[in-house]
């Protein structure tokens, strides 16, 4: 909080530096008619130094070979009573029994140790402080100072790609900077997640964490490269992702039931692609809670995984919406269910869910939030929270979730932490089930 301590102030030294990096004061100048008025050291249309001389106020470079008697013909014929010298900044004043207003009101300034009110010396000291607060305040840049970079850890065209890219266009009008989205796919997310946790912890790289890099990887890899709590500070959640079954359309199956029942006569001739854990968890559970033989064929990330399940290469997969929902529209692909944290979905109600037709309870969704590095300041993090939580509530943020066949679901920090914890329990024990071990 800043605290105006109005004060006759007779010269100041100010610093060799453009007039947009001085801290602000506010002073009440020799001659001026309110005993609190506010005169601010520099603005963008008025420089520093001619807002202080035109008002008959002297002023020093800092630093310069002035001597005492040289400032004293500046300063009326009166020497300084005393110089206090920073190396950064030098600043010599004199206020013989001048007023100083504080919360209080109007105090008699004294010379004297005791006085009723401060010193000159005492002055000085406080006025140094306060410029060597503002050069902290100005050297510690009000957040964001330059573009934010939002890692993905997966392809283009993915489903967390597509929902950082509305994300990010919300936060950059909210933030007035630029929002940049990188993606890193690979290792299931650990290359991206790996990179964030190793960035500054300045809030200017997040990382668009998932299922996957806060999830199910600690039940994928034996030795994890990142700690998915101690390395990251949880800024927020921002939605859930229903997945569809899809198939190529040469394969004669046109229900869940009739492709359970076409691998079963042809045993080791399907194949699934999986492009992050989701998909290949649902797989592995269709799979093997229905006692099908199907061969595994892994990507980066579900777009190149698509685009093989339409040429033929790989047989079905488990795709999230965004991502497969234009090639099922377009008959390249051919969707025979779909797989939603509960009810059918929106976007394609006459498909039925995998759990009303060939497996009850088989309710799976992907999810996706963002993360600061560890360290980060806690009034960044509240920062970046905020801006999320009003993105996520705008009704056009919701729409555009809702067509790329996804939900909204706004955490704050605290939330979304447990949420987190939650993961790194549930995820490994779905993959344990599915019989896929670290490795």
């Amino acid at each position: 909080m800043i605290r105006e301590v109005p004060f006759k102030l007779d010269f100041l030294c100010v610093p060799d530096r453009p007039a947009s990096h001085w801290p602000v004061l506010m002073v009440s100048l020799r001659g001026t008619t309110s005993g609190r008025a506010g005169t601010r050291a520099s603005t963008a249309a008025e420089p520093a130094h001619a807002a202080l001389q035109g008002r008959g106020f002297p002023l020093y470079r800092c630093g310069t070979a002035q001597t005492k008697a040289e400032r004293a013909r500046g300063h009326g014929g009166r020497a300084p009573a005393g110089d206090i010298v920073d190396p950064a900044m030098e600043m010599a004043m004199t206020t013989p029994r001048g007023e100083v207003a504080g919360a209080g009101g109007a105090a008699t300034g004294s010379d004297e140790a005791g006085g009723a009110g401060l010193s000159r010396r005492a002055m000085g000291l406080l006025l140094l402080g306060g410029l060597g607060a503002g050069r902290a305040a100005v050297a510690a840049d009000p957040f964001p100072s330059k573009p934010i970079r939002i890692i993905v850890p997966f392809g283009p065209g993915s489903g967390s790609d597509t929902a950082t890219r509305i994300v990010a266009q919300q936060l950059a009008t909210a933030f007035r900077q630029s929002v940049v989205t990188e993606n890193r796919p690979g290792a299931n997310g650990s290359i991206a997640a790996v990179a964030a946790a190793r960035a500054a912890a300045d809030g200017h790289t997040l990382l668009l964490g998932t299922g996957s890099t806060h999830g199910a990887n600690s039940g994928l890899m034996a030795r994890m490269p990142y700690d998915p709590l101690g390395d990251f500070a949880p800024i927020g959640m921002i939605g859930v992702f229903s997945s569809f079954l899809v198939i190529h359309p040469s394969i004669p199956a046109q229900t869940p039931a009739e492709l359970v029942a076409y691998a079963r006569a042809h045993p080791g001739t399907l194949s699934y692609a999986t492009g992050n854990t989701s998909s290949l968890i649902m797989a592995e559970m269709f799979s093997r809670e229905l006692g099908i033989d199907l061969l595994r064929v892994t990507y980066p990330s579900n777009p190149p995984g698509v685009t093989d399940v339409i040429a033929g290469r790989v047989s079905m997969m488990f795709p999230d919406i965004s991502t497969s929902h234009a090639h099922v529209r377009a008959g390249t692909l051919r969707a025979l269910a779909v797989i939603t944290p509960g009810e059918r979905s929106a976007l394609a109600p006459e498909l039925p869910t995998v759990s009303e037709t060939v497996l009850p309870g088989f309710n799976y969704f992907g999810w996706v939030g963002l993360f600061a590095p560890a360290g980060t300041p806690p009034e960044i993090v509240a920062a970046l929270s905020s801006q999320l939580q009003a993105t996520l509530a705008l009704p056009d943020v919701v729409q555009r979730f809702l067509q790329l066949g996804a939900e909204v679901r706004a955490m704050a920090p605290p939330e979304f932490r447990q949420f987190v914890q939650g993961e790194l329990t549930r995820q490994p024990a779905l993959l344990e089930q599915v019989g896929i071990r670290p490795q």
